[in-house]
């Protein structure tokens, strides 16, 4: 069983430097029952590959590495340092992902994002 502890964001440089670092997308859950929280009911799914990296630097750039594609992006906090953005003006990888911060911890990090029918949630561990 999965136990996942939401925590408020709102320390602006507390949060950036927790944020600040190499992280690596594990898990994507996807709100199948629309309870709104993630629980064993939900669909639990890996990425499809284990070269997907994610290097936010104190400069507010971030670079994105997926399988043999790099791009570099600009990331902020948002909405009281509550969302994270990231936009990317890169190839096909143009556009913007802006998502919730539901949990941090120098460790680990639970983005909420609401933007399709279903909300999902994709989970990231430090490297």
């Amino acid at each position: 069983m999965l136990v996942i502890t939401f925590v408020s964001c709102r320390g602006g440089s507390d949060v950036r430097d927790k944020l600040i670092g190499k992280w690596r997308p594990i898990k994507s859950v996807e709100d199948f029952n629309g309870n709104g929280r993630i629980d064993p009911n939900d669909l639990y799914k890996d990425p499809p590959l284990d070269d997907f990296f994610v290097t936010f630097n104190a400069n507010g750039t971030v670079i994105v590495i997926y399988m043999n594609d790099t791009s570099e992006q600009t990331w902020s906090l948002e909405r009281n340092n509550t969302y994270l953005k990231m936009i990317s003006t890169s190839g096909g990888n143009a556009g913007m992902i802006y998502e919730h911060i539901d949990s941090l911890t120098s460790t680990s990090i639970i983005l909420k994002d609401t933007s399709g029918d279903l909300i999902r949630w994709n989970i990231w561990r430090k490297q």
